[in-house]
């Protein structure tokens, strides 16, 4: 199977999942309340910026510091997850393909996923300068080549970010824990892009990348300027990191667990072979009764009680394991009822033995 044929599988998963319609709604929630506040734009001439400018880095701001980051957080952790449930993973990890192969693909299928999201936000802020448009008696549409432009350098800015969301959805299991750490990741980006070390924080890439773009459109604020150097290097290098971790851990969990449940149908089959075992000793008695020592007083006492605590106890070691070991297969239901019928004939013959004692 070559990498295209994986990508091609792995996108019609995607299409019987519900994530599309989740970046779908967060697309239509971002803009209502800049449709809503449309008129706040006016203001901000007084920072040199014009309404229609304000009205997008306004709506860009709120996306490329939360509603695009928590969306693909969530992307990640629903898009590792289509493979944990019914254990469909352990079916891919099946498959004649490397581990790191199935990896990149997924997080291709996640740089999609970002690409149809953006895509989906600057659909709705067209619609939304349409509608603020009408509302306000205002044109706040802006040409779709400078619409996209910024569009562009948001997604490309955030691949850094998605490969560090990738390999917290690899590494830990739990999916509460991922998409927490995740968002508890996004907070500080306010803080990081504005020290001089914004560069070693990837979470604040899109926002410090949309900032830029404001100070640059409003002539009343300081201009904040993008160094390519030291910023493309590091990001280079914590994507390469993230992406070389995310492809060692991808499915080790899952193939440990494949080999401890090897292990399990393994035990399982050595403790059905001694339970069937179990069901054929008691008939020897009749073999060591063809001795004439096991017929006279007192071996045949001995004998007897022996064979009936072996007895007992075969049927309590074949219910242990019927029911706390989970071994239920149709054999070991035949070794159970015959087993137990042992059981309760051993401790008929104690007591009858102990009764003839006492009498």
């Amino acid at each position: 199977m070559n990498f295209l044929s994986i990508l091609a599988v792995e996108w019609k998963k995607l299409r019987r999942s519900r994530i599309l319609l989740i970046l779908g709604i967060a697309a239509v929630m971002l803009w209502i309340p800049s449709v809503l506040n449309a008129d706040l734009n006016f203001g901000m001439q007084a920072e040199g910026i014009s309404p229609e400018h304000s009205f997008l880095i306004q709506g860009f701001l709120g996306m490329a510091w939360f509603m695009f980051p928590a969306s693909m957080v969530v992307s990640t952790v629903l898009l590792a997850q289509t493979e944990r449930t019914n254990h469909g993973i352990l079916r891919m990890l099946a498959l004649p393909v490397s581990t790191g192969r199935l990896c990149l693909a997924k997080y291709l299928i996640l740089l999609g996923l970002a690409a149809i999201q953006i895509l989906m936000m600057t659909g709705m802020y067209y619609i939304s300068a349409a509608i603020a448009s009408q509302t306000q008696n205002y044109e706040f549409l802006l040409p779709p080549l400078f619409v996209l432009a910024q569009a562009g350098k948001l997604y490309v800015s955030s691949l850094p970010m998605i490969a560090f969301f990738w390999m917290l959805s690899v590494c830990i299991q739990t999916p509460i824990f991922s998409v927490g750490i995740g968002l508890a990741s996004i907070v500080p980006s306010v803080l990081m892009i504005n020290t001089k070390a914004w560069f070693l924080y990837p979470m604040d890439y899109p926002f410090y990348v949309i900032t830029a773009k404001y100070g640059e459109l409003a002539s009343n604020l300081s201009e904040t300027g993008i160094e390519l150097f030291p910023w493309i290097p590091a990001a280079v290098v914590f994507t390469g990191i993230c992406l070389a971790v995310s492809c060692m851990c991808f499915g080790r969990n899952e193939s440990r667990r494949k080999e401890i449940e090897k292990m399990k149908q393994s035990m399982r089959g050595v403790l059905t072979a001694i339970s069937s075992v179990m069901m054929f000793l008691p008939w020897t008695i009749f073999i060591m009764r063809e001795n004439a020592w096991a017929l006279e007083s007192p071996a045949a006492e001995i004998v007897i009680g022996s064979y009936a605590a072996y007895m007992i106890f075969s049927g309590v070691f074949t219910f242990g394991v019927y029911m706390k070991g989970r071994v239920q297969n149709h054999l070991m239901k035949i070794c159970l009822v015959v087993n137990e019928l042992y059981a309760v004939a051993g401790v008929m013959a104690l007591v009858m033995m102990t009764v003839g004692k006492v009498m």
